[in-house]
């Protein structure tokens, strides 16, 4: 769906507004206690296609910057972020650690204005799992 080879503008766009409309129709159910969405979004295959994103814009390194469609990376981020308390998905997103370390250090706008780049989504997925690490005794 993202294109696991590449991130950039191409037809990428077109993945990146298909997990926006889904990320969009996931808010309908925040607050409640049982996630449908977050766990169809799981079973799907769609979050490890956002992984696969992820992983994709570190590797294209600062070369593929100026090629990277940011609607695409950011909604793939936002898709992590909201997954990130799913079964087994804490652990597969703290092993993309040096790929969210990229995204941090090469922040790319998409709403500047009202705070969302790249970078915001990628430091609250790191700031949500270092809260859940200092809170819970098993860490």
């Amino acid at each position: 769906m993202l294109c696991v080879q590449s991130i950039s503008r191409g037809q990428t766009g077109r993945g990146g507004q298909i997990v926006n409309a889904l990320a969009t129709w996931c808010k309908l159910l925040l607050g409640q206690p049982q996630r449908p969405d977050l766990e169809a979004t799981v079973a799907s295959g769609l979050f490890e296609e956002c992984v696969s994103a992820v992983v994709a814009f570190a590797a294209a390194g600062a070369e593929g910057l100026h090629d990277t469609n940011h609607s695409s990376l950011s909604q793939a981020l936002n898709m992590l972020r909201n997954c990130r308390q799913q079964p087994g998905c804490e652990a597969r997103i703290r092993s993309l650690a040096p790929a969210l370390g990229f995204c941090l250090e090469n922040d790319l706008d998409y709403m500047e204005q009202l705070g969302i780049t790249t970078a915001s989504y990628a430091a609250q997925i790191c700031e949500s799992l270092r809260n859940r690490a200092t809170l819970s005794p098993l860490y």
